[in-house]
C-alpha cells in the first residue's frame, strides 16, 4: 500500500522537519537497559521485561517518536501533539489502559497480552521522548543543552541553535552508526507498530479528536524521516556541526539534555509511571512523576498564554531555520529522500487496531572491518565490561595503591580508571565506580588477579550522580598518596520548597571524597560537598567537574598539596559596563551581569595533624575563586541579550607554585598566586598574577591543561584549543606550549614565553579532530608531549607525541606533530585521556564496545602502552 497517495499536497509542506527521532530513539534503547538492573520495586521488572524484549522494538522505536507525530505535518496537528508531550497524556493513558485491561496480571489471550504489551511499550517510549525534550530544549532551564549551545555558538539565537541542535543531532548519531559493522544496527526496525485505536481513545480521554488517517499519515514519515537520516547522515553533518564545536564535544556527557543524562532522567520517570501502571499508586498529579516535570510546573508548566512556551511551541513546528543556503540544501536532500521512502511503505492492521508501517529491509554500516594502515599498536586493553559504563571518562596515576603497614607512605604506583556512568541498579542511574591497579599487574602475563582489585563505590544518592567524572592523586605530610573522586552531580528539585531563588544554594550540588585506595578504608577520609541551584534554578553546581592537585604555598619546602576544584557550570555575576560608556565606568560603578555558566573555582588547604596519643587527624580550609574582574569588560545590555559560558574552572593545573585556571569560553587562562598575608583574617588569599590568551581568537583556547617541570628547571605549560580552525577545516585543533621566564611563583613579575605552536601532521588534520582534547607530560625523563583526542579519524581516537627538546633547542617555532597511535574499533573514542607512569602510557577509550549488540555496548576501557609485557603481538582483552 502506497500510503502517499492520500495527500496529494504532501510534497508542499516541510517533512524534513521530523528530526530528533534518531536521538530519542537511542535514548530508550539506552534507558531500556539500566531500568532491567535490579530494582526495590518489582513493577520494574515486569516493565522491563517487555522494554528490552527483540520482538517490542518496532513499538518502542515508533513511540519514541509519537510525540513529535504532528508538528508541522497538517495545519490542525500541532497541537495535539504537542499534548502528547506532557505528563497529563500520561495520566490519561495509564486511566485507559487500568480501565480497558484490568489489573496486568490478569489473566489473558496471548493476542490479548501482546495487545497489552505493544501499547506499554509504546506508552513508556512516548514518556521517554517526553523526558528527554524537558532537558534537551532547555524547557524551563536556562541552563538545559540547547540553551547553552544557542549561548556559545549562536549568540544567544535560540531557533537557530534548536534547528542545528535537533538536525545535528540525528546527523551525527546516524553517521557514527554508519561508521559501524552493520550488525551493531541491527535494531533498528524496518517496520513500526502504532497502536493507533488505543491512542485516539486516550486522546478522547483528554477531550481531543484525533482522525486515524491523519495520526498514520503523521506517524509514517517518522519512519521514513528515520530510515532517510541513516543513509543521509554522514554526508548532512557538516552543514551543522561546523557552526556548533559544542554539540559534538557536549551531545554525550552535558548534564542537563546530554544523551546520557536524558537516558538517566527516563529511568527515574518511567519508575514511577511503572508503579502507575502496575501497582496502581495514586497519581492525581501527574506533574509529580519525577524531578524534571516537578521543576517544570513550579516554573510555569505548559502554560498556553505564556510568551516562553509560544516560542517554543513555535520552534517545535520548525517555522524558523537557519539562514544559510547549506541548511535549505540538506532539507531539500532529506526531504526528497523522505518521500521516496514513504513511497515504499507498507501498511497492515491488526485485531485490535494496532497498525504496521513497513518498509524494505536496509542494512546500515560497514559489513567488513578496518583493514587500513593507521599505527594502532598492540595494546593491552582492560575492560570491565559493564555496558554503558564508558570506562577511562578519568584517570589517575600515582602511589595511592595502599598495601603498606599504616604510617608507610612509600606505596607501590596505580592506575585509577573511572566509570562514572556504572549503574548497579536503576533505582540510581549513574551512579559511578572508581577501579584501582597496582601498575605491576599491567605487566602480569595473566591478569588473572583482576577480580580482586579495589573497587570504590560511594552510597547511591538519587539520579546521575557520575562518582569518578574526575580524579586526582593527592599527597600530604605523613599520609599515603590519596586519590580524590568528584561526583558532580545530582541536580534535583524538592517539592517541599518553593523554586529556589537565584544564588540561593539550598540544593546538593555536588562532593569530592578523598580515599586511601585499600579495602581496609572503604569510606573516604576527607568529604567536600557543596550546595547550590536546583533544577532549573541559578547558582553554583556541579562541583568537581575538573580536579587537580599540586604545592601552591611553598614550593620551596614541598610541604603538601592543595587540591582545586573546578565548577565550571556554575552561574555567577560578571562585571560589565553600561552602553556608552567606557569599561572603566563598571569598576567605579560596580555594575555587574548574569553570566550563566560562568564557572568558578574551590582551593582547599588540607593540615594533618597528630594528637596525644598519636592519632591523626585532617582540617581543611578553602577559598573560592571566582571569574576575575580584571578580564576584558562586556557591555552589560549586550551580555544580557547572549553570551555566558565562560566555563571558569573547566581545567586546572599547577605550574611552579602558580595555579592555572582555564576559562574556554573566553579564550584566557588566568594564573594565581598565593599571598600568605592577603585575604580576610589574615588567612591568605589568592591573586590574578598573568593570563594567556591566543595570538588570535580561538575557539576552546584552554580546554585541556598540562605543567611539567623539565630537568633543566625550566617550567612549561600546554593549552589545547581542540576546536581551532587549520587552514580552512574546522575543529581540528591546536596546542601552544609556554614556558614560565618568571624563576619562581614569588616573582614579582609573572611572564610566559610562546615556546611552540603544535598542529597534527596533515594525514590527521581532518574535520572535527579535535587535536588536543587530553594533555599529558611525560615526566619519567623522555620529556615529551602526551596529546589525544577521541574524535580523530572520525572517532576512532588517536594519540601523538611531541618531544619537548625539539622546542627547547630553538625559539618559538610551529610544529606538525605525527600521529602516534589510532584507535582500532570505530566509535572507540581513544584517547579521550591520556596519562603517564612508571615506564608506560595509560590512553582512555571510553567509547569501547560501540559497535556490539544494544545490551552489552559502550562500556569503555583502557589501552596499556609501553609497560613491559602489555603489549603483546594479538590483541588482548582483560575483562575484570
Amino acid at each position: 500500500m502506497k500510503f502517499i497517495a492520500l495527500f496529494p499536497s504532501l510534497a508542499l509542506l516541510p517533512i524534513a522537519s521530523a528530526c530528533g527521532v534518531l536521538v530519542h530513539n537511542l535514548v530508550v534503547l539506552r534507558a531500556s537497559y539500566i531500568f532491567s538492573l535490579p530494582a526495590s520495586h518489582s513493577s520494574h521488572t515486569l516493565i522491563s521485561r517487555i522494554l528490552t524484549n527483540p520482538s517490542h522494538a518496532p513499538t518502542l522505536q515508533a513511540g519514541a517518536f509519537f510525540p513529535d507525530w504532528g508538528y508541522n505535518c497538517l495545519p490542525s496537528t500541532s497541537t495535539p501533539s504537542e499534548s502528547a508531550h506532557w505528563p497529563p497524556f500520561l495520566l490519561a493513558a495509564t486511566d485507559y489502559i487500568t480501565a480497558t485491561f484490568g489489573p496486568l496480571n490478569a489473566p489473558r489471550s496471548d493476542a490479548e497480552q501482546q495487545h497489552l504489551e505493544t501499547l506499554l511499550a509504546f506508552i513508556f517510549a512516548a514518556a521517554s521522548h517526553q523526558v528527554a525534550d524537558a532537558t534537551w530544549h532547555a524547557i524551563r532551564l536556562p541552563t538545559g543543552l540547547m540553551a547553552a549551545l544557542a549561548a556559545v555558538d549562536f549568540g544567544g539565537d535560540y531557533s537557530k541553535a534548536h534547528l542545528a541542535q535537533d538536525f545535528g543531532g540525528d546527523f551525527l548519531h546516524a553517521a557514527r552508526m554508519g561508521r559501524l559493522p552493520a550488525d551493531a544496527n541491527s535494531w533498528v526496525s524496518n517496520s513500526w507498530n502504532v497502536p493507533i485505536d488505543d491512542v485516539i481513545k486516550i486522546y478522547e480521554r483528554m477531550e481531543t479528536k484525533v482522525n486515524s488517517l491523519v495520526l498514520r499519515h503523521c506517524m509514517t514519515r517518522g519512519l521514513a524521516a528515520l530510515r532517510s537520516e541513516l543513509v543521509l547522515g554522514e554526508e548532512l553533518l557538516p552543514v551543522y556541526a561546523d557552526r556548533a564545536p559544542m554539540l559534538l564535544d557536549e551531545i554525550d556527557g552535558y548534564y542537563l539534555g546530554g544523551m546520557r543524562e536524558m537516558a538517566a532522567r527516563t529511568v527515574e520517570c518511567w519508575g514511577t509511571l511503572a508503579g502507575w501502571v502496575v501497582d496502581g499508586r495514586n497519581a492525581s498529579d501527574p506533574w509529580q512523576i519525577c524531578d524534571v516535570f516537578q521543576a517544570i510546573a513550579a516554573r510555569g508548566g505548559a502554560g498556553e498564554d505564556d510568551e516562553e512556551w509560544q516560542q517554543l511551541r513555535q520552534l517545535r513546528s520548525g517555522s524558523t531555520v537557519l539562514d544559510n543556503p547549506e541548511h535549505v540544501h540538506a532539507i531539500d536532500k532529506l526531504s526528497t529522500r523522505i518521500l521516496t521512502d514513504l513511497e515504499s511503505i507498507q501498511i497492515s492492521t491488526s485485531d485490535f487496531g494496532i497498525e504496521t508501517y513497513t518498509l524494505p529491509p536496509q542494512k546500515f554500516g560497514f559489513t567488513h572491518n578496518n583493514d587500513d594502515d593507521l599505527p594502532t599498536g598492540n595494546p593491552t586493553y582492560i575492560s570491565a565490561h559493564i555496558p554503558y559504563s564508558h570506562m577511562g571518562s578519568s584517570l589517575a596515576i600515582g602511589n595511592f595503591y595502599f598495601d603498606s603497614t599504616p604510617g608507610d607512605v612509600d606505596n607501590p604506583l596505580a592506575l585509577a580508571v573511572g566509570s562514572p556512568f556504572t549503574s548497579d541498579t536503576s533505582d540510581a542511574p549513574h551512579t559511578g565506580d572508581v577501579l584501582v591497579i597496582p601498575w605491576d599487574m599491567l605487566s602480569s602475563s595473566s591478569l588473572t588477579t583482576f577480580n580482586t582489585l579495589t573497587t570504590l563505590t560511594p552510597n547511591p544518592h538519587r539520579t546521575d550522580p557520575r562518582f569518578s567524572t574526575a580524579l586526582t592523586p593527592l599527597r600530604l605530610p605523613h599520609l599515603p598518596q590519596l586519590l580524590a573522586i568528584s561526583s558532580p552531580g545530582p541536580i534535583t528539585y524538592d517539592t517541599s520548597t518553593p523554586p529556589n531563588p537565584p544564588f540561593s544554594d539550598l540544593a546538593p550540588a555536588g562532593r569530592v571524597e578523598v580515599f586511601i585506595p585499600h579495602h581496609t578504608y572503604p569510606s573516604p577520609i576527607v568529604t567536600l560537598t557543596a550546595t547550590g541551584a536546583d533544577l532549573g534554578g541559578i547558582g553554583g553546581r556541579q562541583f568537581g567537574v575538573s580536579l587537580s592537585s599540586g604545592v601552591v604555598d611553598d614550593v620551596t619546602n614541598m610541604i603538601g598539596e592543595w587540591l582545586i576544584i573546578g565548577s565550571p557550570r556554575s552561574d555567577g555575576l560578571r562585571a560589565c559596563f553600561p552602553s556608552g560608556h567606557h569599561s572603566a565606568a563598571s569598576a567605579r560603578e560596580g555594575k555587574e551581569v548574569l553570566r550563566l555558566g560562568l564557572g568558578e573555582v574551590t582551593v582547599v588547604k588540607f593540615t594533618v595533624s597528630d594528637d596525644d596519643d598519636g592519632n591523626q587527624s585532617i582540617t581543611t580550609k578553602s577559598w573560592d575563586i571566582k571569574f576575575p574582574s580584571e578580564a576584558r569588560q562586556i557591555e552589560c545590555e549586550a551580555a544580557q541579550a547572549g553570551g555566558g559560558y565562560e566555563r571558569f574552572g573547566f581545567s586546572t593545573a599547577v605550574i611552579a607554585g602558580l595555579i592555572a585556571i582555564s576559562a574556554p569560553g573566553e579564550d584566557a587562562v588566568f594564573l594565581y598566586r598565593f599571598d600568605a598575608s592577603g585575604g580576610g583574617g589574615g588567612e591568605g588569599g589568592f591573586n590574578l598574577a598573568a593570563t594567556l590568551t591566543p595570538p588570535a581568537k580561538s575557539k576552546s583556547f584552554s580546554h585541556a591543561l598540562a605543567s611539567t617541570t623539565l630537568t633543566n628547571g625550566a617550567h612549561i605549560i600546554a593549552l589545547a584549543a581542540p576546536n581551532e580552525e587549520v587552514d580552512g577545516t574546522p575543529q581540528v585543533g591546536v596546542v601552544r606550549v609556554y614556558r614560565l621566564l618568571s624563576p619562581t611563583a614569588n616573582s614579582a613579575e609573572v611572564e610566559f614565553q610562546l615556546l611552540a605552536t603544535l598542529y597534527p601532521d596533515p594525514h590527521s588534520r581532518q574535520r572535527y579532530t579535535k587535536f588536543g582534547r587530553s594533555l599529558a607530560f611525560d615526566s619519567t625523563g623522555k620529556e615529551r608531549l602526551i596529546i589525544g583526542s577521541g574524535f580523530a579519524f572520525r572517532e576512532r581516537g588517536a594519540v601523538w607525541m611531541w618531544d619537548v627538546d625539539a622546542a627547547e633547542k630553538g625559539g618559538e617555532r610551529e610544529m606538525e606533530v605525527e600521529v602516534m597511535w589510532v584507535g582500532k574499533e570505530e566509535g572507540g573514542r581513544f584517547g579521550e585521556g591520556v596519562g603517564v607512569g612508571g615506564n608506560g602510557v595509560v590512553v582512555s577509550v571510553p567509547g569501547m564496545g560501540a559497535g556490539k549488540g544494544v545490551l552489552e555496548r559502550e562500556f569503555g576501557g583502557v589501552a596499556i602502552f609501553g609497560v613491559a609485557g602489555s603489549e603483546r603481538e594479538e590483541e588482548v582483552v582483560e575483562e575484570l
